[in-house]
This record gives C-alpha cells, sequence and structure tokens, in this order.
C-alpha cells in the first residue's frame, strides 16, 4: 500500500486535514501535517513515504513547501501532486 505524506503552508493547516481525513477514510496511510519544530522531522516523514502530495491553495507555497518539493524530489519518483481550490 502506497502511503502518502501531506505537505503545504500552515496557512492552509484545515485543508490539510481534510485531505489527511480523506485519505484515511479510504484506508490509505498517510503522515499528515503537525506543526514541527524541525525541518528534518517533515524530511523524516517524506522518507517514509511514496507519494508527497503539496496542498497549495492559490498556487501559494512559502520556503519550507519549497524544501520539501526539493527533498522530495531528491528521494520520491512519485512527488507531487497538487490540489487547487478557490478559498
Amino acid at each position: 500500500m502506497k502511503k502518502v505524506c501531506i505537505c503545504g503552508s500552515f496557512k492552509f493547516h484545515k485543508e490539510m486535514l481534510d485531505l489527511e481525513d480523506k485519505l484515511r477514510k479510504e484506508s490509505i496511510k498517510c503522515f499528515g501535517p503537525r506543526k514541527e519544530k524541525s525541518i528534518l522531522k517533515c524530511f523524516d516523514k517524506i522518507d517514509k513515504a511514496d507519494i508527497v502530495y503539496v496542498v497549495d491553495p492559490k498556487g501559494y507555497v512559502g520556503n519550507s513547501v519549497s524544501a520539501d518539493i526539493g527533498y522530495a524530489y531528491e528521494k520520491i519518483n512519485q512527488f507531487t501532486l497538487r490540489i487547487q481550490q478557490t478559498i
């Protein structure tokens, strides 16, 4: 079974939690958003995942999410999916 790491700006924390709930209801293992004190903890979640799902309403990603994407690109073949929402 594929494991999904959900990344995104904490400006969109609710959207990330909603996505986590939807994935879990479909029995998809996921590593959801947590307010980490270290970007290395985010990288640990990426290391455990097969897919990184970037939640980016309005196309916004900040510095930390950019680092997550770069790290995931080096580690994982299927590294990002996008969700566009009108907020």
